[in-house]
């Protein structure tokens, strides 16, 4: 029921060299595959893939850039480390911030002001719970 590519060799559809998740596909012609989308995962996610022994290979980023801008829908606190171990700053509820990036449950977030911070949050039901435009697995 997700929007998925399935990419072929030419003349050969029924070869598979990848199954993409994504909505939006971009072939830039250097070999090359980016897709982007919120399919399967918590916001609109990008990825590279390249081939590689006659299949596409994703490229593993250090963090996902998000780059969603939003607002809390509870009061969230953001931390220096992703150990939580420092807190930098707290965000009520209704205010406005940016996710900047991801890395797997850990989000770094940018309040109004510009102070940046970490938090750890998986989202675990359908819809938005604590960030607006955040949620369960794109659905």
């Amino acid at each position: 029921a997700d929007p998925t590519f399935l990419i072929a060799p030419k003349g050969t559809p029924d070869q598979h060299v990848g199954n993409i998740p994504g909505i939006e596909l971009v072939l830039p012609g250097n070999g090359s595959v980016y897709v982007a989308g919120h399919t399967n995962n918590y916001f609109n996610q990008r990825s590279k893939y390249v081939p590689k022994n006659g299949k596409l290979v994703e490229v593993k980023q250090p963090f996902n850039y998000v780059g969603l801008d939003s607002k809390a829908l509870k009061d969230i606190t953001i931390f220096s480390d992703k150990k939580l171990s420092q807190e930098v700053a707290k965000i009520p509820a209704g205010t406005k911030l940016t996710v900047l990036l991801n890395d797997g449950d850990h989000y770094l977030l940018k309040t109004q002001f510009g102070l940046v911070g970490w938090i750890h949050y998986r989202p675990q039901q359908l819809g938005a719970d604590l960030i607006d435009g955040l949620y369960f697995l794109g659905d």
